[in-house]
């Protein structure tokens, strides 16, 4: 018997969830205003969300590799996302 799961539900509310956290994350540090202005740090704070749905043998991997998108200056955020 096959059976059919519904995940959009579920990855909707996670994303709901998470991407509040990160902006207020960020609000926090004071880079609001970078988060708004620059392109590239926008799009990497959305790439830490969703690491949330990179399967778990592979989470490690794909941070590192978005750790080195982001500035020098940005450590701080990361040291958040570290702690988590």
């Amino acid at each position: 018997q096959p059976i059919l799961v519904d995940f959009e539900s579920a990855t909707l509310k996670s994303t709901k969830t998470m991407f509040p956290e990160a902006i207020q994350t960020v609000q926090s540090l004071g880079l609001q205003n970078k988060y708004t202005n620059d392109d590239k740090f926008r799009i990497n704070v959305k790439k830490l969300n969703g690491l949330v749905f990179v399967p778990v043998g592979d989470v490690l991997k794909a941070y590192s590799s978005l750790v080195n998108d982001f500035d020098d200056e940005d450590y701080l955020l990361l040291d958040c996302f570290e702690r988590v």
